[in-house]
């Protein structure tokens, strides 16, 4: 969204009604705007976490965090 002084905001919609939005970004700041005093307000399904990619992170790394999580989760 880009507010109407024309800061963009990415963050995941917290609560929604017909006038207005609660928005939380990547830092978790929690925003509360009016959507009749923004420039723009557009929804997307793209997920925020960056895309995997093999130079950030290798095979073994993935497989180490994978291994974890499911460890954390039988407990």
């Amino acid at each position: 969204m880009v507010t109407a002084d024309g800061k963009e905001i990415k963050g995941v919609a917290l609560n929604e009604d017909s006038f207005s939005v609660q928005m939380m970004d990547a830092n978790e700041q929690v925003y509360f705007l009016e959507k009749d005093k923004l420039r723009s307000f557009r929804k997307s399904r793209e997920s925020m976490m960056p895309k995997y990619n093999a130079d950030v992170l290798s095979d073994k790394d993935l497989e180490d965090i994978v291994a974890y999580l499911v460890s954390v989760g039988a407990k």
